[in-house]
C-alpha cells in the first residue's frame, strides 16, 4: 500500500519548503550585506589615508616653493648689490 501526503500536507511541505529557501536567502542576504560594509569600511579608510598623503604633499610641495622663491630673491638681491658695488 502507497501512502501518499493529502493535499494540506503537500501544501505545508511546500510552504515549509519556500520557508527554509526564504531563510536560506535572508541569511544570504545578510552575510553580502556584512561584506559590503566591511569592504566599504576598507574604501572609505584608503580614500581618507590618500587624502591626508595628498595634503602632506601639498605642504611639502608649498614649502619647496616658498624655499624656491626665498633662493631667487636673495640671489636676485645679491645680484642687485654687486651691480650697484
Amino acid at each position: 500500500m502507497s501512502h501518499q501526503p493529502s493535499e494540506e500536507q503537500q501544501q505545508s511541505l511546500s510552504i515549509q519548503k519556500r520557508l527554509q529557501n526564504l531563510t536560506n536567502d535572508e541569511i544570504k542576504i545578510k552575510n553580502r550585506v556584512g561584506l559590503l560594509e566591511n569592504e566599504q569600511k576598507r574604501i572609505l579608510k584608503k580614500v581618507e589615508e590618500t587624502r591626508v598623503r595628498a595634503a602632506k604633499i601639498k605642504s611639502i610641495k608649498e614649502a619647496n616653493e616658498q624655499s624656491f622663491l626665498e633662493k631667487m630673491h636673495r640671489k636676485s638681491q645679491q645680484e642687485s648689490e654687486a651691480r650697484n658695488k
